[in-house]
């Protein structure tokens, strides 16, 4: 039983193709996360958002749900 994508068996360049592209995109997702975390332990952008949320607090009782 193989495990690579129907696309790619028997063409090992293909594979190793599939693999480090699929790798790359681990890693492209793994710093975004990382980079996330970091801006939401950040105070000066915590201070931007709180603003912005005191910005559109009354627009919150607009009544609909899920905004």
């Amino acid at each position: 039983m193989s495990h690579a994508p129907e696309g790619v068996r028997g063409n090992f360049n293909r594979l190793v193709a599939t693999a480090l592209g699929q790798l790359v995109e681990q890693a492209r997702r793994q710093s975004f996360a990382e980079s996330m975390a970091d801006m939401a332990g950040d105070p000066a952008i915590r201070r931007e958002c709180a603003g912005i949320a005191a910005a559109f607090e009354l627009a919150e009782s607009d009544g609909l749900e899920n905004d």
